[in-house]
């Protein structure tokens, strides 16, 4: 399309072009996802929640790759069945900004939403006109927030997570890749928050702050020896 003589010619323009670089990054990211993919996490975060809760003034959430935003949209429909009693956020990045605005959006045909409940589709969505296309209520969007952000790169926030979900996503990375990623995520959660992967995702090694508790789920601990 741009006229680039050889991929080191279309790679310089891309490092110099911003918009071409957001372009690229899109191009090459997979963003294969669904609404309540793999359920049992799901199910893991609602049974989970009276322990997360409990104590505290709220509850804070972060899906590391939401893609579309199937997945934070469906981490805010489980917490919001069970009306927790504290207040409640979720943080949805990706490293495509392409697929962020369509996340932010919440907009989807109807197929696209066809694994959501139809109780859950009447009470959390809206209908066009149409009938053919579904957008998510106000009632979920106040909590949820969306922000560009590459796993990689340095991360800005600040505060510590209760519950993380990064799934389908270190599959991409090499290993030296993947453990330091996780490293990452177990300090970015607070004492008794759970990490949550995907399905063909294991920890390579063991790491002193996080224990299994459940299907690809894992619980934060304090270290041996730690006050």
């Amino acid at each position: 399309e741009l006229g680039a003589g050889s991929f080191a010619e279309y790679l310089d323009l891309a490092e110099r072009r911003d918009d071409e670089r957001t372009k690229f990054i899109s191009a090459l990211t997979t963003n294969v996802t669904d609404f309540f993919r793999e359920p049992y996490h799901f199910e893991a975060l609602e049974q989970l929640l009276p322990e997360l809760t409990k104590g505290r003034d709220g509850l804070s959430v972060w899906s590391s790759a939401c893609s579309t935003g199937e997945e934070p949209w469906s981490i805010a429909m489980t917490i919001a069945q069970a009306q927790p009693s504290v207040p409640w956020k979720v943080l949805a990045t990706d490293i495509d900004e392409q697929v962020l605005a369509s996340a932010k959006e919440g907009a989807y045909p109807v197929e696209r939403a066809k694994s959501v409940s139809a109780n859950l589709l009447e009470r959390y969505f809206q209908r066009d006109r149409t009938f053919q296309n579904v957008r998510v209520r106000s009632e979920l969007r106040q909590h949820l927030y969306f922000g560009q952000l590459n796993l990689l790169e340095p991360w800005p926030m600040k505060g510590l997570f209760d519950v993380i979900f990064c799934r389908n996503v270190l599959i991409y990375f090499d290993g030296e890749t993947r453990a330091r990623v996780v490293a990452r995520m177990a300090n970015q959660l607070r004492v008794g928050g759970v990490l949550m992967l995907g399905h063909s995702e294991a920890l390579l090694g063991a790491l002193p702050t996080l224990e299994p508790c459940g299907k690809t789920t894992f619980r934060r601990i304090s270290p041996r020896g730690a006050s």
